[in-house]
């Protein structure tokens, strides 16, 4: 089973088999019928980047 990330923004396709949204709050301008979703993982957040300009010691 393949896993493919796509943004909530970015329309359903029928080959999208089950979809989930990650992400704390709902997006913006969006409602649930346009964003034909099958689970919304609240408590799950994607990680985070690491901040730009920043060298880590080694």
């Amino acid at each position: 089973m393949d896993v493919v990330c796509k943004r909530v923004y970015d329309k359903a396709r029928p080959a999208d088999d089950y979809r989930v949204l990650v992400d704390v709050i709902w997006p913006q301008g969006l409602s649930k019928e346009e964003v034909k979703i099958d689970e919304w993982k609240k408590g799950l957040r994607l990680s985070t980047p690491r901040p730009t300009g920043i060298i880590p010691r080694l």
